[in-house]
């Protein structure tokens, strides 16, 4: 869920409601602010500053952290960007009889780095699709739909 404040301000939510069935939780936010938009190029530039955490059946829990830096062009229905920036995230494993690792302690393993991110959009009427390739650690592939109302 995502709305554009003021001043090119735009703020964007996400969660997922726990459920018994999976023991999975998440939730999330991203703030972008645009700090410059060129006046004869459909170029921009923004600051992305995003966390999220989740929980699977209290056995693994994770949180992560992180800004980047976001160029885009938009070329009337698609819209191109390209970034990069730093990220932490740490996890944390359960041990004991009901945990999930080999050595029966809790684990906790962080890492941080850089984050670099691709993607495009495609625009049509009020529906959009996006499509987006991460690289942190692994690189990760993710695809979006929704409706602007």
């Amino acid at each position: 869920i995502g709305k554009g404040l003021y001043n090119n301000i735009d703020t964007w939510i996400h969660f997922i409601p726990y459920s018994e069935s999976s023991g999975l939780s998440e939730y999330g936010g991203l703030l972008r602010w645009c700090f410059w938009q060129a006046k004869f190029f459909p170029g921009t530039f923004s600051l992305v500053a995003h966390g999220n955490a989740s929980n699977i059946t209290n056995t693994f829990s994770s949180q992560s952290a992180g800004a980047d830096l976001v160029t885009g062009i938009n070329m009337g229905s698609i819209g191109l960007y390209l970034g990069g920036g730093k990220i932490y995230s740490t996890g944390r494993f359960l041990g004991g009889a009901r945990g999930v690792t080999d050595t029966l302690k809790d684990e906790t393993v962080s890492v941080d780095g850089f984050h670099s991110v691709i993607g495009g959009t495609l625009r049509l009427q009020s529906l959009f699709g996006a499509v987006q390739i991460d690289l942190f650690t692994q690189p990760i592939f993710s695809t979006k739909f929704g409706i602007r109302f």
